[in-house]
């Protein structure tokens, strides 16, 4: 999971936009999104699932929900980050739970994509004029199988 953050609140809007013209183009495949936007003053972010240009989702509303409320809208306890290992087999280490946490407030927000490693580069470029800052949930391919299995939409998805 490629994870793009930026300084605006709509800054992960308007990058979407760019991903989505990237993949009707066949530039790029994404095989989900899902946004976080943190309004100035609001207590908490907009989140959303996007799907896919074709308007298919690889990932059920399930897995977005518990990264989004594990990383977004747990409480934090003293220095602590929360997530306590809930994520790890998701890709999403403390460390990476952290600094989301500390980039993505109010006035902010976050693109995630599920694409692979070789569309990457692509992206950083289409989105360079946005100035974002990158990261990456790593996921070992032995936990890929049983992700998909659990929170794939089509579990025939790979």
């Amino acid at each position: 999971m490629s994870i793009w953050t930026f300084n605006t609140a709509d800054g992960a809007d308007n990058a979407l936009r760019t991903v989505e013209r990237l993949q009707l183009r066949g530039v790029i495949a994404v095989a989900d999104a899902a946004v976080v936007a943190w309004a100035p003053g609001s207590p908490r972010p907009r989140t959303y699932q996007v799907g896919s240009v074709e308007g298919t989702a690889a990932l059920s509303g399930a897995f977005w929900g518990l990264v989004f409320g594990t990383v977004f809208l747990l409480p934090i306890t003293g220095r602590d980050v929360p997530a306590g290992g809930l994520l790890d087999h998701l890709g999403f280490s403390d460390a990476l739970v952290g600094s989301l946490r500390e980039r993505v407030v109010a006035g902010r927000s976050a693109l995630f994509l599920v694409i692979g490693r070789a569309t990457v580069p692509a992206v950083a470029t289409a989105l360079a004029g946005d100035d974002p800052e990158h990261w990456e949930a790593d996921v070992a391919p032995e936990q890929r199988a049983g992700l998909w299995q659990v929170f794939a939409d089509d579990p025939m998805l790979p």
